[in-house]
């Protein structure tokens, strides 16, 4: 799927295009993958200009991040995944909840609808990531 793909920073990256699968919306942005995540996560302003009304979501209090304690809201997307260098589509998960923060600066693909179906391999020296399923 997607072997020794190379990020820039200090963990591996892919290009994601969230879906808002209630209206067809779209936003195409980098997003980080967190092996300490839980679920995947979205900025706010991204739901919204995805269609969402934050508020509306189910939401979800007392979440421990990085930043402190946090509240999200939680809507339902659908994750097309590109390899950040060629581009190229990788996979498109189904349906998933993922939990939008007003405090949070960049999209996390954690555990629940993502990381809990693929295998991830990081090589920190090499700074290299492979994904299989």
């Amino acid at each position: 799927m997607l072997a020794d793909c190379p990020f820039p920073g200090y963990c591996p990256e892919l290009i994601v295009r969230i879906i808002n699968p209630a209206n067809g919306h779209v936003h195409l942005t980098r997003a980080l993958i967190d092996t300490g995540a839980s679920c995947c996560s979205m900025p706010a302003f991204i739901a919204q200009r995805l269609g969402h009304t934050l508020h509306n979501g189910t939401i979800k209090g007392g979440l421990d991040t990085a930043g402190g304690k946090a509240s999200a809201f939680v809507h339902s997307a659908v994750l097309e995944l590109y390899h950040p260098v060629t581009r190229k589509p990788i996979c498109k998960t189904n349906t998933i909840h993922i939990d939008c923060l007003d405090s949070l600066p960049v999209v996390l693909l954690g555990a629940d609808g993502f990381l809990n179906n693929l295998i991830l391999t990081v090589n920190y020296p090499a700074k290299t990531f492979s994904l299989k399923k």
